[in-house]
């Protein structure tokens, strides 16, 4: 007898899942960048020294802040990957914490919702018997027997 599962595929390493993917980005980036510069600062008829250099000084800020932006991102992948290869063991006494917090947490919201549940539960029947009383009612004046 054979098995007709479907067989997941292994899992990709890190270099091929993050680091070539995000490098692929980031050389398009600069090369935008690049092209961007040398658009705006071309040798042409039409563009002189002073649009030039407000050129750079408009695109200047922004590649600053994407170079922060990006050392910024790198550190949290670094950080990500240590922390994914050194601390499973107390992740999982974390976790355990957590998940007895949570249930704790549930079981209070539930206890203090209750009440409120059985009252709009009660309301709700009461209001239902009341309008059947009245739709019998009204068959009843409406159509006596």
């Amino acid at each position: 007898m054979t098995n007709h599962r479907k067989q997941i595929p292994p899992p990709l390493s890190p270099v091929w899942s993050i680091w070539v993917p995000l490098g692929v980005v980031l050389a398009v980036l600069l090369g935008f960048m690049i092209l961007t510069v040398l658009g705006g600062t071309a040798h042409s008829p039409q563009v002189s020294q002073w649009s030039a250099i407000s050129i750079i000084f408009l695109i200047l800020p922004m590649l600053v802040v994407g170079l922060v932006v990006l050392i910024f991102l790198l550190a949290i992948v670094y950080g990500i990957n240590l922390l994914q290869k050194n601390a499973p063991g107390w992740l999982q006494t974390v976790q355990a914490f957590v998940q007895v917090a949570r249930f704790k947490i549930e079981g209070a919201a539930d206890s203090v919702v209750r009440p409120f549940l059985a009252a709009s539960s009660l309301w709700s029947k009461i209001k239902f018997t009341v309008d059947r009383l009245k739709k019998d009612a009204e068959q009843h004046i409406n159509h006596p027997k």
